[in-house]
């Protein structure tokens, strides 16, 4: 099995409109990408979650909506002990987190 992405709980989707012209699909992709690098650098240190939080809802996420489904995923993730499959060094945020 590959190695499971712990950041794949916090993780957001390219949003597919049908009535999407080139131009966009070539913003929600520069939105997606702004959401994965401030995911990625909470994992770092770099960012808050209060940071990512406001990039959502200036994308016209549902925050509610987003903290619910990534309190799901969590739980799923802990309940089938997927963690297990992570690289240990992927870790080193949820042990500072916990300490």
């Amino acid at each position: 099995m590959a190695d499971f992405d712990p950041t794949l709980p916090l993780m957001t989707f390219f949003r597919n409109n049908p009535d999407y012209d080139r131009l966009d699909e070539v913003e929600e992709m520069g939105a997606l990408l702004q959401r994965q690098e401030l995911v990625n650098k909470i994992f770092t240190g770099q960012a808050s979650l209060d940071e990512l939080l406001d990039c959502l809802n200036d994308q016209g996420f549902g925050v509610d909506d987003f903290i619910e489904s990534t309190e799901e995923e969590l739980e799923y993730v802990q309940e089938n002990d997927l963690l297990r499959f992570a690289d240990p060094s992927d870790l080193e945020f949820f042990a500072m987190a916990t300490q």
